[in-house]
C-alpha cells in the first residue's frame, strides 16, 4: 500500500498531478564563483543587472524599467543560454547590504528568487549565488516532465559562462 491513506472515497492520496507538476517546474540552483578582485570591485558588477550584458553573453538584453538604483530597481531582461529559447523576465532588487549581499524578486517565465552573496576571501572574493524559481513559460512546463535535466544543464552552462565574463571584466577593471 505504500504508506498512503484513504482520505475517502475510495481514492488514495499520492502524487497526483496537482502536486508533480509544480515540483517539475521548480528549479533550486546554488553557484559558487571564486574571481580574484576584492569585494569593492566586485559588488558594483554584480548588483547592477542593467549592465549584466556587457560581461555575461547570454543575458542578451537589459533594460531599466525605473530610475530607482538599489532596492526597488527593475529591470527586463532577455536571456539565452545553450538550448534554442530565449527566457524573458523581470528582475526587481528587494534586499541589499552592500557590499555583501543582493536579493531579487524574479517575475516573468521565470518566478521566484535570486540572490547573490559576497565574501572576500585572500586577495579575491567567493560569490555564492542560489535562485530558487518556477518556470513560467508554458513550454517549459510542458517539457519539464521529460527535459528537466536538459534545462539544468542549460542554466549550468549559463552560469559557468557568466563566470568567465565576471574573471575577464575584473582582470581588466
Amino acid at each position: 500500500d505504500g504508506g498512503r491513506v484513504d482520505r475517502g472515497g475510495g481514492r488514495k492520496a499520492g502524487l497526483t498531478p496537482a502536486i508533480l507538476l509544480p515540483m517539475l517546474r521548480r528549479y533550486e540552483f546554488r553557484e559558487q564563483w571564486y574571481v580574484d578582485a576584492p569585494i569593492e570591485q566586485v559588488w558594483p558588477v554584480i548588483r547592477d543587472v542593467a549592465k549584466y550584458p556587457t560581461w555575461w553573453s547570454q543575458f542578451v538584453e537589459a533594460k531599466r524599467r525605473n530610475d530607482v538604483d538599489g532596492v526597488g530597481a527593475v529591470v527586463r531582461v532577455q536571456a539565452k543560454s545553450a538550448l534554442p529559447y530565449h527566457m524573458f523576465f523581470e528582475v526587481e532588487a528587494v534586499r541589499e547590504e552592500p557590499p555583501r549581499l543582493t536579493e531579487a524578486v524574479v517575475r516573468g517565465d521565470l518566478n521566484g528568487t535570486m540572490k547573490w552573496t559576497l565574501q572576500p576571501e585572500g586577495s579575491g572574493t567567493r560569490l555564492y549565488f542560489e535562485q530558487i524559481v518556477i518556470t513560467g513559460k508554458l513550454l517549459l512546463n510542458v517539457l519539464a516532465p521529460l527535459f528537466k535535466p536538459f534545462f539544468a544543464w542549460n542554466h549550468e552552462i549559463m552560469m559557468r559562462r557568466g563566470e568567465q565574463g565576471l574573471r575577464r571584466l575584473l582582470s581588466h577593471p
